[in-house]
């Protein structure tokens, strides 16, 4: 059988195509990467949150508690990080480090994925990453903002790449890395509990002893309180006037007078049942994950979409986080059962297309309407791929080679 590395003229098109096809990659990256940038860096009202990690890397180069900040919410680590940068003036740099965050996770999810997909498959797969990760509202605001979630995102896609790899103790520590940069993607630990999984206990020990050594080192200057003031701010931020893109906020925004949206009606028993609801139909999204993971490239990102919808403070700039599940999906290319792979693909196409291009304005403060979409097209996508992945009960590690 002749490969693509032969020299027959069609092998060399296809060579020649695939290189046309990664500077297609290349070039789009690298012209959304200045849109994304020049936009923030343009707008003097940018890096809020920004603003709100350098007042706490101020207090702590003062000597003195990060957590009387306003709004500083955020493990210890990331102030004593920024601390003997908060003179300057970061918005640029800190734009620079997070696209380079979010084009390096989307580097790592297409590592999960190389040995299963060809090589002219392969830049296709990073263009639509790239296309529906940098042309998307929800990361242009959160690179407004000056938000720690590439950060995050970057930490969750090393840590699904370890897992596929069989590396459970590199798979603890990114998982620590992300719980230490922001606080909820601790629970995305439970993705360590999902039937096939390599190393168990190693990442649990590992992830622990990781997390606990970064928060003890920032607690050098800060002194050991600083833990406990962060769980006191983290409980009190646990309910926010702003609108919750999650199970919980369907309820009690849609159908109470909660100053936050418009409701569909006030009747605050339909919205008590819908949330009991909704909260069982995600639940049960999570248990299917975890005792059914199907494909091992897509099992924390699944685990990662329970867990948004089932916070209680879950803003719409956390969605890209969910976006690999439509990358694995499309690497799945199967050789049966196209018809089944398609339908799939075209459903979370559409979910990324609602999701992520069709609201605007402010999504702290949204209209009904496009928030209904937002948090529909969330829910349909998760149940979607949960279900029609939901196979195979073999070890991870041999259904993925690394």
């Amino acid at each position: 059988m002749h490969g693509a590395g032969d020299g027959r003229p069609g092998a060399r098109v296809v060579r020649v195509l695939t290189v046309l096809a990664w500077a297609l990659t290349a070039l789009v990256a690298a012209v959304l990467s200045v849109q994304r940038y020049r936009a923030v860096v343009a707008d003097p009202s940018a890096g809020h949150d920004l603003g709100i990690f350098v007042d706490a890397a101020t207090l702590v180069r003062a000597g003195t508690d990060p957590y009387t900040a306003v709004g500083y919410v955020y493990p210890p680590p990331l102030a004593v990080l920024l601390a003997p940068l908060a003179d300057l003036d970061l918005l640029g740099a800190w734009t620079v480090t997070s696209i380079l965050a979010l084009l390096g996770g989307i580097a790592a999810v297409l590592a999960t994925v190389w040995s299963r997909t060809t090589s002219w498959e392969r830049p296709l797969v990073a263009l639509l990453a790239v296309v529906t990760m940098l042309w998307s509202h929800p990361v242009s605001f959160s690179l407004w903002l000056g938000q720690t979630d590439a950060l995050v995102f970057l930490a969750l896609a090393l840590a699904a790449l370890a897992g596929v790899r069989g590396r459970p103790g590199a798979a603890g520590a990114a998982l620590a890395v992300a719980a230490a940069v922001k606080t909820w993607p601790a629970l995305v630990g439970v993705w360590v509990l999902r039937r096939g999984a390599v190393g168990r206990l190693r990442t649990v020990v590992v992830a622990v002893a990781v997390f606990a050594g970064l928060v003890a080192l920032a607690c050098i200057p800060l002194g050991p309180g600083a833990v406990g003031r962060w769980v006191d701010r983290t409980l009190s931020m646990s309910d926010q006037p702003l609108a919750a893109y999650s199970v919980w906020g369907v309820g009690r925004d849609l159908f109470a007078d909660s100053g936050v949206l418009t409701p569909v009606a006030v009747a605050p028993v339909v919205g008590t049942a819908i949330t009991v609801v909704l909260v069982a139909w995600v639940a049960t999204l999570l248990v299917v994950a975890l005792r059914r993971p199907g494909d091992p490239a897509l099992g924390l990102w699944h685990v990662v979409g329970c867990v948004l919808l089932l916070l209680p403070v879950s803003h719409v700039w956390y969605l890209p986080m969910t976006l690999p599940v439509l990358w694995v999906w499309a690497a799945r290319r199967p050789r049966v059962d196209v018809a089944r792979w398609a339908a799939v693909l075209a459903v979370l196409l559409v979910c990324w297309w609602c999701a992520f291009r069709t609201w605007a304005g402010d999504p702290r403060a949204p209209e009904t309407t496009g928030y209904v979409v937002v948090v529909a097209a969330q829910l349909v996508a998760l149940t979607v791929s949960v279900l029609a992945s939901r196979s195979g009960r073999g070890r991870e590690a041999a259904s993925l080679p690394a």
